[in-house]
């Protein structure tokens, strides 16, 4: 029961792969030209630059290492992951708004590999943090510290999960736009959105506070 958290929330994020295909016409329809944000490797991806691109993309994010044995760096390695936690987001945002311009006939083969190579990075990312958790707890008797990650989890993966619930609103929205509701849920959804990244940033401010107390 302690896998990590984001793995858990996994569900959620390819039941949005799973709505897509259920959209997905029955002859997809290749975009004419390449948009701007082709190097993710969604619109315009005839060729094999979009498998080679998408994979230097998501290799720098959500690759375990060996956690760190002291202190200061072991700090610094979770803020590194942290980083990589919102380059990961960036990746996911920008690949999603390229599976929206393939519409209403959407590429969804590409859009599939984006979900698993992001829900990858995302387990592999949680999973090194919970080690840096236990080590924090176990080896340097910092409950505290490993307290605020506990809380921090938590909110990751109600980040996560809202984020996937975000990006289908806005397919809903766009497969109907007659429909006021949707507009309307979009913007609970970023109302929200706003609130986890607040309570995200407060958990952040009290782990780097009680991390430095001790210089």
């Amino acid at each position: 029961m302690r896998r990590s958290y984001l793995c858990g929330a996994a569900g959620t994020v390819r039941g949005l792969a799973g709505h897509a295909s259920s959209r997905r016409g029955v002859n997809t329809v290749k975009p004419n030209k390449p948009r701007e944000s082709e190097h993710l490797g969604l619109p315009g991806a005839e060729d094999a630059e979009w498998t080679n691109e998408r994979q230097r993309e998501t290799e720098r994010v959500g690759v375990p290492t060996s956690v760190p044995t002291d202190f200061k760096t072991l700090i610094q390695r979770f803020y590194a992951l942290q980083l990589e936690r919102v380059e990961t987001y960036r990746l996911f945002d920008e690949g999603h708004e390229a599976y929206m311009r393939t519409g209403p006939h959407y590429d969804f083969d590409h859009y599939k590999q984006l979900v698993h190579e992001i829900t990858q990075a995302f387990c592999g990312i949680s999973k090194e943090v919970l080690q840096i958790k236990e080590k924090l707890h176990q080896d340097f008797d910092r409950p505290d510290l490993s307290e605020h990650i506990e809380k921090l989890q938590s909110k990751e993966k109600q980040k996560l999960e809202l984020t996937a619930k975000l990006q289908l609103a806005r397919q809903r929205a766009q497969d109907h736009p007659e429909d006021e509701g949707c507009q309307e849920k979009i913007q609970e959804i970023k109302q929200d959105i706003i609130k986890n990244k607040e309570d995200l940033s407060e958990i952040m401010q009290d782990f780097k506070y009680d991390s430095e107390e001790c210089d």
